[in-house]
């Protein structure tokens, strides 16, 4: 479970996998599976979400729906992890020089 190996690198307890699939529907208001996961945040039991890529979030074909749903949790004080390594990488390497999250 490449998502729970980098929770417990970082220090994080994994309460819950939720699978998602952005080809249902590219908005990710309209997933059950998005919607779980905010209904967990909502409930403040989840500080960081952790997913593979940002086209689960929302499709390569669809920024604008990502953007949005990524800024939905940064207003939200939670932060969005990448598991898939190159991109895990990248999100260390700028967090160290004090880059974006």
């Amino acid at each position: 479970m490449e998502g729970g190996a980098l929770a417990a690198a970082r220090g994080l307890c994994v309460i819950e996998v939720i699978r998602d699939e952005p080809e249902d529907d590219p908005d990710p208001l309209n997933r059950p599976g998005r919607q779980r996961v905010h209904a967990r945040v909502e409930a403040g039991a989840a500080a960081t979400v952790i997913t593979r890529w940002p086209a689960a979030i929302a499709p390569d074909s669809t920024p604008g729906l990502r953007h949005r749903e990524t800024g939905w949790f940064q207003d939200h004080g939670v932060k969005v992890c990448y598991s898939w390594a190159p991109l895990a990488r990248q999100q260390r390497i700028r967090q160290r020089h004090g880059g974006p999250r």
